[in-house]
């Protein structure tokens, strides 16, 4: 009898390992929840974005029609969302359900490589596959970052990719790369610049110099390339007053009582989330002291600097899902830590995240709307009771009078640079004393 020693015939080879099966299952999930949570927002009259992206993707519009970053628009933002929209507008002629479905697109890509790189620094730490796997699907279990995905563009997500693959980038030696991704963190929202001196100190295992001056040299590079935009534009001094000097003269005082206000929005995902530190800290100090700092650096965060909800404690939470990552590698306990995340799992995509609300903050304010305007060739209710004609808006003074939905939707250029009209932007208005139509005219020396 002839046997078929070669191993080759008769036996098909699959072009993907069950390692990377498991190591993509945590991103592959939470890209078809969040498409499920896209067709839930227009099965149930949700808002299809919320007020912050709708607000960034018509300051994209805006500028496509020759509006001025700072200038013709406040914001305490800076620039990579508006640029992003701006791409967005001139790739699509300005067409607003083209750049609806580009930001929807764009944040669910940004949350799959989150996860994707979460699971690839916890592979190359730990070595195991399933200690990878579940670090990326701990991250599902926080409430909203899925449903926050399906939204459009926010600066949280931006600066969660960016700043992880600046971490990536430096595990692996890539001094130039990892100084790029720093610096567009950092112009995505000002305290993206926490991962500066993380990526740095990751860089300074090996060439020092070498390694520094790339580092450097990527970091000015992308700068100079974000910045371009607004510098041709005569947008410098607005940039420094609303984007350096504002958040300072607007920012919450210290509050304790915001690390109840976290346990509270976490709910019992918080769970994992403080098993993760643990973990982080069980971990050999010379590998894991990033993780800890980075935490500790985005704790400081919610704690002092910024937390007007769940989207602020994202990036923090990161940090947490490589810890527990690490404490399913080193634990005789790991089936106990997966069952927990399971249970989690199907409470936080099932009943509270993709079938039903994930809690009443989140979707409550978003029910009762009228019909969607993207379904709408003319100005909408929404629109008619706030004084909307042809293509300006009526002054007004309170913020919610003003509909960042309305102004995208149907393409509206506003009257005044101040039309966000957000609690840090009237801040600013009422201790500078200027007008709706004053942005970045300040002298510095006066602030």
């Amino acid at each position: 009898m002839n046997h078929n020693t070669n191993p080759s015939v008769g036996t098909r080879e699959f072009p993907l390992s069950l390692d990377t099966i498991k190591t993509s299952l945590p991103a592959v999930l939470f890209v078809l929840v969040s498409l499920f949570n896209v067709g839930r927002r227009f099965l149930f009259d949700y808002r299809l974005l919320t007020d912050d992206a709708a607000f960034f993707l018509h300051g994209g519009w805006y500028m496509s029609q020759g509006a001025n970053l700072y200038t013709n628009i406040w914001d305490i933002n800076p620039p990579v969302p508006f640029e992003i929209s701006w791409i967005f507008s001139l790739v699509t002629g300005g067409n607003t359900r083209g750049m609806y479905a580009l930001a929807v697109l764009t944040s669910i890509v940004l949350g799959a490589g989150i996860i994707l790189l979460i699971t690839d620094v916890v592979l190359g730490m730990t070595e195991d596959v399933e200690a990878a796997m579940w670090a990326g699907l701990c991250l599902l279990v926080v409430p909203g970052f899925h449903w926050n995905a399906s939204a459009g563009i926010h600066p949280k997500y931006l600066v969660m990719f960016l700043g992880f693959a600046s971490l990536y980038f430096a595990i692996r030696s890539r001094p130039a790369l990892a100084g790029a991704c720093v610096a567009a963190a950092t112009l995505s929202w000002q305290l993206g610049a926490f991962f500066l001196p993380l990526a740095f100190g990751l860089l300074l295992s090996e060439d020092r110099i070498t390694n520094t001056v790339w580092y450097i040299t990527g970091g000015i590079v992308t700068t100079a390339v974000i910045f371009a935009p607004i510098a041709l534009t005569s947008g410098v001094r607005p940039f420094l007053l609303e984007v350096v000097i504002a958040p300072s003269k607007t920012g919450d005082a210290i509050s304790i009582s915001n690390l109840g206000k976290i346990l509270t929005m976490l709910g019992i995902s918080s769970i994992p989330m403080a098993l993760g530190v643990f973990g982080a800290l069980l971990h050999d100090k010379t590998d894991s002291w990033w993780i800890l700092c980075g935490g500790t650096l985005f704790l400081f965060q919610l704690v002092a600097l910024d937390f007007d909800g769940r989207r602020d404690m994202y990036v923090g939470l990161c940090f947490a899902a490589v810890g527990f990552g690490l404490l399913v590698a080193h634990t005789n306990r790991e089936r106990l830590l997966k069952a927990m995340v399971a249970l989690l799992l199907v409470v936080s995509i099932g009943p509270l995240g993709g079938f039903g609300v994930v809690d009443y903050s989140v979707t409550a304010s978003e029910q009762a709307r009228p019909p969607h305007p993207l379904f709408q060739s003319s100005i909408h209710a929404i629109g008619e009771t706030v004084g909307v004609s042809g293509t300006s808006y009526q002054s007004l003074s309170r913020r919610d009078e003003i509909s960042q939905q309305n102004l995208f939707w149907n393409t509206i250029s506003p009257d005044h640079c101040h039309y966000m009209m957000s609690r840090a932007e009237i801040q600013w208005m009422d201790a500078t004393g200027v007008g709706r139509d004053e942005c970045g005219q300040l002298p510095l020396r006066q602030v």
